[in-house]
């Protein structure tokens, strides 16, 4: 059923808890999509969902109404992620020993995923999914999300030389299970 939007807003500004009932639903599968590339498992996608939506929810008084809502929702969620990815340590203690293991000398095939590669099978979805963090979470900033190294490094407080090898080692990733999975990418522009 299509919803009035707008009204919807308006009633979820004045903390309508039907309202809000109706646009967590309306939304869920739009953030639910953002969710889970950066969690591994439903679970974890639907408790970052939900700590987003509260976000949402105190926030919709800043929201412009002139603009559409879902890049203003994504950059919300995005931030969500961020911190939970900040709030797990455990990718501090592996950003010196990346250095050290030069990940520079990867082979050169990483680079042939094109950053305007489009894959667009939920498959390629559930591969993105899979790969490890830290490295995942920067594929997810940098190649779907639009990040720049230099934002990416001060968001997660990383080094952008890390930030760098982290994409490229799950550049690495994707391709040695699309080779072996035999995965087809579709190549753009």
């Amino acid at each position: 059923a299509m919803i009035d939007i707008q009204t919807t807003i308006s009633k979820c500004k004045e903390n309508d808890r039907i309202a809000q009932k109706t646009f967590y639903e309306h939304y869920f599968n739009f953030l639910m999509s953002i969710c889970y590339r950066y969690q591994k498992n439903y679970d974890d996608a639907v408790f970052l969902l939900n700590s987003g939506f509260v976000k949402i929810m105190s926030n919709l008084s800043n929201y412009d109404t002139k603009k559409p809502i879902e890049p203003w929702m994504k950059v919300i969620m995005i931030n969500v992620a961020i911190d939970e990815f900040r709030k797990n340590k455990k990718y501090e203690e592996n950003n010196e020993l990346l250095d050290d293991l030069g990940w520079s000398k990867l082979s050169n095939e990483a680079n042939e995923i094109d950053e305007n590669a489009v894959l667009e099978t939920e498959e390629y979805w559930n591969l993105i999914r899979g790969i490890p963090d830290p490295a995942g979470t920067v594929f997810n900033l940098f190649v779907v999300d639009d990040f720049g190294h230099k934002e990416i490094a001060e968001r997660l407080k990383i080094s952008e030389r890390s930030s760098k090898r982290y994409l490229r080692q799950a550049r690495e990733w994707l391709l040695n299970k699309i080779k072996k999975n035999h995965v087809s990418v579709k190549q753009y522009g």
